[in-house]
């Protein structure tokens, strides 16, 4: 099952990530730094370099 964003472009597989795309936040990429990642991607990069992605609120 997946879940539509606010704008319906965008589809999640998390209601939690539907609900802040399109609505103030924006998905960034976290290279290497577990902790900051709101999901964490379970393969790794070239040279065992770990990632995931967070949301960040938009300013200004």
């Amino acid at each position: 099952m997946t879940h539509k964003c606010k704008s319906g472009n965008h589809a999640w597989l998390f209601k939690e990530d539907a609900e802040k795309c399109c609505n103030g936040f924006n998905r960034v990429l976290v290279i290497d730094d577990l902790r900051a990642c709101d999901r964490v991607v379970s393969e790794r990069l070239p040279g065992g370099v770990s990632y995931g992605y967070a949301w960040v609120q938009v300013t200004g």
